[in-house]
Formats: C-alpha cells, structure tokens, sequence
C-alpha cells in the first residue's frame, strides 16, 4: 500500500543526482589509507557497472511489525583487478540510514561493510528500498536492495480499495492471520455491510467480505484511507489506501512551496479512552534535493520550525510537545492527543500540522471505546 506515497515523486530525482555526482567524483584521483599503496586510476568515466559484488543482492526482512527499525550489514566485493572508491551513496527513501562510508576504497579483491537501516512503515504493506551506490570511474550505480512486508494480526487482501477511473464501490476480504476468529466493529465510521454474514445471527469468523462505497465523496477532499475497526487487541484499526485520483500528488499541491511531506500518510492512535491523552508522533521530511558529497547542504530549515498543530476535528483536541530534528532533513513532531469525553467509535480527525514555510493535515484514527 506504501507505493502510493508521495515519496516516488522524489526517488527518481534522487537517482538522477546520484549519476551526476557519480560522474563528479571520478575525475579526482583519491588515495589509499596511509597503510596502503595503490591509488584509483583517474581518467573519464567508464560506461557501465563497477566490478562490484553485493553480499546479499537483496535484504529481505520479511513480515514484521510497524514501525519497527531493521538494521543489516552489506558486504560490497571488489571483484576487479583496480582500487575502487565509493563517491556516492544514496538511498531512494529516506525510510533507509546508511553509514558515511563515501571515500572508502575497497582494494581488488577486498570488501567493504555497508551497514543500512531499513524503518518499516507504520500502516500494513509491501515496502522496497534501494541503496545505489556510485563509484569513481564507472557511471551508472550498483544496486543493494532492502524489502520488508508490514503486518497485522488482521489482514486485507487487496492491495488497495480501488477507486480509480470512476469506480465507486467494491468489496475487501478482511481475514486474520492465525485463524481465529474476530469482529468488524465499524467499517469506516458506520455499520459493516456484509456479503454472506449476518452479525445479529452469526458467530463470529475469522474472514469477511466487507462492501464499501466512496460514492458522493467530494473528490477535493477524498480520504486517503478506509479504515476498518476490529476486537482483536493490538488491531484495532485495520487501514486500507484508496487508490483515487485525488489521493496522489492532488491530495498535496503544496508541498513543492511548503518544502516538507510527512514521513507517513496516517498515525494510528489504536485504541483510546475518551479524554485520556495519548502520545503521538509526526514526522516530516525535507522534501528538496538531498547534499551529497560535492554539494553542500543548501536546504531551507525552516521546514522543521514546527509553530503549531491543532485538531481539525471538533471531537479531538491535539497540542504540540516538542520538535526534535533528526539528521538534516527530517523532524519528529511529538504531540498531545486527546479525544473529548462523549465521542465513541472509530474517529478520523486530520490534525493540522504548521511550519515557518507552509501547512498540511495528516490524519490521525483512533478506536475510541469507553
């Protein structure tokens, strides 16, 4: 579901700045550590990969849960008869962490560890990362890559609830990973409308079929998400991505000018009591060109001035604790969020987020039960 982020927007730009600063930093010569001899040959940039080796070619975490922090290590071999340097590493999201490893040589023969940590989302999914990693002398990047499958105790088969080219309703198959069984509290704030399964006559299953409709939406203020709510602790919302064509880059014309996205399209608040408060965090990330090794850092910070953020639904109240940057262009907003006495169900309430250089609400949903 995390393909629908706006992070493909930037990914391909970052990919292109990474063959220019491959190109960059093959004309300077660079030499060994002092205990060494060789020297990477200079000389114009050859077409092609460098003769390295990726040990593993793919890093694949599996199933595991939200958010959670997946460190590896890679090993890049040197599989060539000449001293290669690393000029460049990149990865095409900022969900992956690398070491500062740009300007090690790896001799011929030789290996060098690449550690990486991969960040798994916090809403259920497939999520695929890469690390390309240009060195001197070759110009295009060599590839390590990271995959990993968030998921719940509660699973929706389909990848998306599919709204796109006019289509309004549809169904999703809800079933539980280990077979027991569950309740559907609400789908999307109201009533499931079940296929086949009568919740006044039935037991309960450990799979639905479940209608939904986005019919009458207005499209300017489509949802991003279908949430279903459940009994089953530690699932109490279970969200689907709509794939509508005012869910992708309409749903944030501002974040060119703004200058920041959130890191994530949702926070889950899972289960909360009524003016109980919980805490919760944002986080936003730069959305201009990353610096790379020779290209100075030139971002706007005022994308991390975080002013304020506020509840824009009546039934919830959101406050702002504090601001803590990370790295050079991210920040984790840590909020405040209570919901006020009386509310029960499942709340969908946007929070709206300010910064020195613009706006933007991100949704914040909660199984409220008293």
């Amino acid at each position: 579901m995390n393909s629908s982020r706006p992070h493909w927007m930037f990914a391909a730009a970052r990919g292109a700045r990474l063959l220019a600063l491959a190109a960059a930093v093959t004309a300077t010569p660079v030499l060994l550590p002092s205990s060494a001899t060789a020297q990477v040959p200079p000389g114009q940039p050859q077409p092609g990969l460098a003769p390295v080796q990726v040990e593993p070619p793919l890093k694949d975490f599996g199933l595991v849960g939200p958010s959670v922090k997946l460190p590896t290590t890679f090993i890049l071999r040197n599989v060539g008869s000449e001293p290669l340097r690393l000029g460049a590493a990149v990865p095409s999201c900022k969900c992956t962490t690398i070491e500062g490893l740009v300007g090690n040589v790896i001799p011929p023969g030789g290996t060098l560890e690449l550690p990486a940590t991969m960040e798994a989302p916090s809403t259920p999914g497939v999520k695929e990362a890469k690390i390309m990693l240009a060195f001197a002398g070759f110009n295009k990047p060599v590839l390590a890559h990271l995959k990993c499958e968030v998921g719940l105790p509660i699973v929706v088969e389909e990848e998306f609830v599919d709204a796109l080219k006019g289509v309004t309703s549809g169904q999703l198959t809800v079933k539980s990973r280990d077979g027991k069984p569950f309740r559907i509290l609400t789908s999307n704030g109201e009533p499931p409308e079940f296929v086949g399964f009568d919740p006044a006559k039935d037991e309960p299953r450990n799979s639905y079929v479940v209608k939904w409709s986005v019919a009458g939406w207005p499209h300017e203020n489509m949802r991003l998400w279908w949430i279903l709510e459940t009994d089953r602790p530690g699932c109490e919302i279970l969200p689907a991505r709509i794939r509508h064509e005012w869910t992708g880059s309409r749903a944030d014309p501002g974040r060119g000018d703004r200058k920041w996205i959130f890191k994530e399209q949702m926070v889950s608040a899972d289960a909360m009591t009524p003016g109980k408060p919980k805490s919760l965090t944002i986080d936003i990330e730069n959305s201009e060109p990353k610096a790379g090794p020779n290209k100075p850092a030139s971002l706007d910070q005022g994308f991390r001035h975080v002013t304020s953020v506020r509840s824009l639904d009546p039934n919830a109240v959101a406050k702002l604790v504090k601001v803590t940057p990370k790295g050079t262009d991210e920040t984790e907003v840590e909020i405040e969020f209570v919901v006020k006495p009386g509310f029960t169900g499942m709340l969908y309430a946007p929070v709206m987020v300010t910064t020195t250089t613009g706006e933007h609400p991100i949704a914040v949903v909660a199984s409220v039960r008293s």
